[in-house]
């Protein structure tokens, strides 16, 4: 997975979902996503799921199309 996410993103992602769990929240995500092949208006556009993934050299701009 392509991702801009560090470390303490993650720790801090994972204490929600934890605090989320216990309050028996429902998280509902997306399964597809917006593609770039680079950070910037003027970028290529696409669309992956989950299931493919996001091509190498590509980010995740956005969920859903």
């Amino acid at each position: 997975i392509n991702t801009n996410c560090n470390s303490k993103g993650a720790e801090s992602v994972q204490k929600l979902v934890d605090k989320a769990r216990a309050r028996r929240v429902l998280f509902v995500l997306s399964t597809d996503f917006v593609t770039g092949d680079e950070y910037s208006s003027k970028a290529n556009t696409g669309h992956a799921t989950v299931q493919e993934g996001i091509s190498k050299g590509w980010h995740g701009l956005d969920i859903g199309p």
